[in-house]
């Protein structure tokens, strides 16, 4: 329960001070709406858990009624987390960023697919399905961001947040919860993100300082 806190606290932190240095960079608002979006996303989440569809053993019987609706919800969420980190890292990175539609697309075909696919398609399944967003939306982010490396584009304090984000989501697919138990080592994603945040945080107040006394000067 600690490591929940300290991860939706930091990553607070993480978006405000994000919104800050927008207001001082113009360059940082994409970065700003993908973080203020993801702590909404994440909150929402956690008000659905905890109000209409709690965190159940597997193989429980499927929802029904205002439950399953919020499942639903739950699950668009859920897909909406790795296609926003797509539809960013194009706009950051990408020379196309009407490109950005792609992701926007697939999200609203894996909405579609959960729902029509339900109870058939929880548990084990699902975890497949979010597996499925998680490496589609780090194999267009590293695309992009392999393309912008050619190009030599200077590196900007939203270029560089998103990089730590994408650095952070593909280790622990590889060495976190999706390794060693997506619904048991959850507190694995919890300590990376915590981690994650509190740095962005600091890069975010550092470089708002610093762009605050370039203006006074």
């Amino acid at each position: 329960m600690l490591l929940l806190w300290l991860a939706r606290l930091t990553q607070i932190a993480a978006a405000v001070s994000a919104v800050l240095l927008a207001r001082r960079r113009a360059d940082h608002r994409p970065f700003a709406v993908y973080m203020v979006s993801v702590t909404v996303a994440n909150t929402m989440r956690a008000m659905l858990t905890a109000w209409w569809c709690p965190i159940r053993p597997l193989g429980s019987p499927p929802f029904t009624g205002s439950a399953r609706l919020a499942f639903h919800v739950d699950e668009a969420v859920g897909l909406a987390l790795p296609a926003a980190l797509a539809i960013t890292a194009i706009v950051l990175f990408a020379e196309r960023r009407r490109l950005a539609v792609v992701p926007a697309l697939a999200w609203i075909g894996g909405v579609a697919y959960l729902c029509a696919s339900y109870p058939e398609v929880r548990g084990e399944q699902l975890r497949r399905v979010y597996l499925a967003a998680e490496l589609g939306a780090l194999c267009i982010a590293a695309g992009a961001i392999t393309l912008w490396t050619w190009r030599r584009l200077p590196p900007t304090p939203a270029r560089v947040a998103l990089l730590a984000v994408v650095i952070v989501d593909g280790v622990t697919l590889i060495a976190g919860a999706w390794r060693y138990g997506f619904w048991d080592h959850w507190h694995l994603q919890q300590i990376a993100l915590t981690l994650l945040y509190a740095t962005l945080t600091i890069l975010q107040v550092l470089t708002w300082i610093q762009a605050s006394a370039s203006r006074r000067s």
